[in-house]
């Protein structure tokens, strides 16, 4: 997913989904807190009814309070001296039957002499319908006039 195409100006490198992260102001690392691949939910209700059914109402979406972040990394591949570097991206999140629950469009700007960009997407919430592996899709596209393309795609099982 991540191979560089020769027209691309920029390559992804990595995407992680956790809980938290940190950026030390003295040494610039990047620390991750709670790598999440799978979250457990109490107490959603009639939980017999939701195991029989495997369902929440009726498979309708159902917010639930979770805080977490898409954590990526990306690297400029041409003349970073070159100016800043703006990439169109959209994150898409897909409950276990391939329905979207989330589209979120935003985007990645590399500022002019960095050759690579840390990004971090911050959420507080979660839409789910029923127990499985929901998908987070990360998309880019190079230019206006290019369709995006997956770059990343993040399980997180959810059961309950």
């Amino acid at each position: 997913m991540s191979e560089k195409k020769s027209n691309q100006s920029y390559r992804h490198i990595w995407s992680i989904l956790c809980q938290s992260s940190s950026i030390d102001r003295d040494t610039n690392r990047l620390s991750l807190s709670n790598v999440l691949e799978e979250i457990t939910l109490k107490q959603l209700g009639d939980q017999a009814a939701m195991k029989e059914k495997d369902t929440l109402h009726s498979q309708k979406p159902t917010g639930i309070p979770f805080d977490f972040e898409i954590v990526s990394v990306l690297e400029r591949l041409d003349d970073k001296d070159k100016g800043p570097l703006t990439k169109e991206a959209e994150l898409e999140f897909i409950d276990p039957q391939g329905n979207s629950l989330l589209k979120k469009n935003f985007e990645m700007n590399f500022l002019k002499g960095f050759k690579r960009l840390r990004y971090r997407i911050k959420m507080n919430g979660l839409q789910i319908t029923i127990n499985g592996t929901y998908q987070f899709s990360l998309r880019m596209r190079e230019s206006k006039d290019s369709s995006f393309e997956e770059v990343a795609k993040l399980p997180l099982d959810i059961k309950f």
